[in-house]
């Protein structure tokens, strides 16, 4: 699969990759797995959105990072990040200009953490 994200962003928060405060969306995932551990995936903006949007995530620790996108049927479409990221905040872009119009969810995973996010996409 074509890798549609691209890394426009890689910021430290005072020495350490710290959830920033205000960028937590109301996602689908158990915001309670993140309590405490610093790690964060935020909603997406804008959303819905037309070629491109903007996803944020941070990590704390230096572990391999899996970004996925999946339709409304739980089909992966898009494997856009499967790297070994270091600490720190995340901005990335997502193009969805091969997609259809639709629901689509987005899934951070990095060791016990895992968070999902819904996003609408239109043409």
């Amino acid at each position: 699969m074509q890798e549609s994200i691209t890394f426009i962003t890689r910021s430290f928060i005072n020495g350490t990759a710290n959830p920033v405060a205000g960028l937590m969306g109301s996602g689908i995932g158990n915001p309670g797995n993140e309590q405490g551990s610093g790690f964060s995936l935020s909603q997406n903006f804008p959303n819905p959105f037309g070629t491109s949007t903007k996803i944020t995530f941070s990590i704390t620790k230096t572990s391999p990072v899996k970004l996925v996108v999946y339709d409304i049927t739980g089909i992966e479409v898009q494997d856009p990040c499967q790297k070994n990221l270091t600490p720190e905040l995340m901005k990335t872009i997502f193009n969805g200009a091969s997609l259809n119009s639709g629901v689509y969810f987005y899934k951070l995973t990095s060791g016990d953490f895992s968070r999902e996010q819904e996003m609408i996409f239109y043409k």
